[in-house]
């Protein structure tokens, strides 16, 4: 059941990303050295929780 919340969370987030940077509120760049790497702190977050 977590495994297909985080996916569901993902697409969200994947969704998300696209449209800010559709609409030019972030750059690819932008989400390529920020918010890609609070989405990896996160994962790791929750692997350490399901373990």
């Amino acid at each position: 059941m977590l495994k297909e919340e985080i996916e569901i969370l993902d697409n969200m987030i994947g969704t998300l990303v696209d449209l800010l940077v559709e609409k030019k509120i972030i750059t690819h760049e932008e989400y390529e050295s920020n918010v890609k790497q609070r989405l990896k702190n996160l994962e790791q977050i929750i692997i350490k929780e399901i373990e």
